[in-house]
């Protein structure tokens, strides 16, 4: 897959206030519950119960966040790989069936999202932030101005730059290290993460 469709769109400490990184301030989010929502094996694993709050982030709940729906997934067993091979090949989402990979993270100081695009889309920066909004349940609106969006060896270099504390508010600062680590663990956990975000991730690492 060419670089060029890889994008990052995301905000720190220089783009955008605290009051605006608080919103995102969870950790771990499950973009797969967004592109895949009616997943059989969500519904295998939550007992067959497929109620979710009507409006807002179908998994981002006070008493539920995307944390617990990882750890659950580690404490009953992670699906079989040719199950999370099939469910990779499938549809996304119609609105967002162009995106072929997506991964989130986020610390006190940023939020990023990584995403491997279809090409042929015309404009995947609105179609990113979209998304976005969607899995953190956040008006677009109020994001204007506060985001950067890299594309191709830009994003590739902008997540290494990250990993190694160039981007920090402390220039050098070796948190972020573990924390992208993490990040990385937790997107193999998801069918929404494949093998180019992973490829990324790991050569950041």
């Amino acid at each position: 897959m060419p670089t060029t469709q890889i994008h990052c769109l995301g905000l720190n400490h220089r783009t955008a206030p605290v009051e605006l990184r608080e919103l995102f301030a969870s950790p771990v989010v499950d973009p797969e519950r967004v592109l895949y929502p009616d997943s059989p094996l969500d519904n295998e694993q939550a007992g067959g119960d497929t109620s979710e709050p009507s409006g807002g982030c179908p998994y981002h709940t006070q008493s539920r966040t995307s944390g617990d729906v990882i750890r659950d997934r580690r404490a009953n067993g992670d699906r079989p790989a040719r199950i999370r091979r099939a469910m990779a090949r499938r549809p996304a989402n119609g609105a967002f069936a162009p995106l072929v990979e997506v991964t989130v993270f986020a610390t006190c100081n940023r939020m990023e999202m990584y995403a491997c695009v279809d090409p042929e889309t015309s404009d995947p920066e609105s179609l990113l932030l979209k998304f976005l909004s969607v899995v953190y349940d956040v008006d677009p609106d109020r994001l204007n101005g506060h985001l950067y969006h890299y594309k191709g060896m830009e994003a590739v270099a902008h997540l290494c730059q990250v990993a190694v504390g160039l981007d920090s508010q402390v220039m050098g600062e070796t948190q972020i290290m573990g924390q992208i680590a993490g990040a990385y663990e937790n997107s193999l956990e998801t069918i929404a993460a494949g093998p180019f975000i992973h490829a990324l991730f790991r050569a950041a690492i």
